[in-house]
């Protein structure tokens, strides 16, 4: 069975970018953030054997994952910008 670095290093990879590639084209409010923080902590508590709150966020830091506000709040601005610069606009108005 692979170690907890490891699956914790393949969520990462594989499935936290299609999440954070999802919150850069979708408006979230509050619930949406909630319930999207709740499974990525869902998911470290079945790695980690824990259902801990605190013990879940210390796992996350050490391991370098945020929150998905904080992902958002920094994705989201970005998003929206190269958007607004895109040709995707001029091509719609044709």
């Amino acid at each position: 069975m692979a170690s907890e670095e490891v699956v914790v290093e393949l969520m990462k990879k594989k499935c936290l970018p299609v999440l954070f590639y999802t919150i850069e084209v979708c408006p979230l409010n509050n619930a949406h953030i909630n319930s999207l923080d709740f499974a990525v902590g869902s998911c470290f508590s079945k790695i980690f054997c824990t259902e801990s709150r605190e013990t879940i966020s210390e796992c996350m830091q050490l391991f370098n994952c945020q929150s998905i506000e904080d992902v958002a709040d920094k994705r989201m601005p970005n998003f929206v910008k190269k958007y607004s610069v895109s040709d995707c606009i001029s091509k719609r108005s044709l």
